[in-house]
């Protein structure tokens, strides 16, 4: 997902996260058909988006980021990436 992406999702899932005050979601009279299946799957593409990002610094080495890493146990690391051997 792409910055100009991520900003209109986030736009059009407000539209349809915010329906209203509580007062006219909570009238039985009002009959809204949800379908979450396209909120679900920007949700996990978010998700997959921040799950694992390197930040890249002007000077010195990057940085590896995991939001949620399976051999950590689900938690978040952060690892600096340092330059090997030289092969040549």
């Amino acid at each position: 997902m792409k910055k100009n992406e991520l900003i209109g999702t986030y736009g059009r899932i407000g539209e349809r996260l915010h329906r209203g005050t509580l007062k006219k979601l909570l009238d039985r009279k009002l009959n809204v058909p949800v379908d979450f299946s396209e909120m679900v799957a920007i949700a996990q593409s978010i998700q997959n988006l921040l799950a694992s990002h390197v930040v890249a610094p002007l000077s010195g080495n990057p940085i590896l980021c995991t939001l949620s890493d399976l051999s950590a146990g689900g938690n978040a690391t952060v690892r600096i990436a340092i330059p090997g051997p030289s092969l040549g």
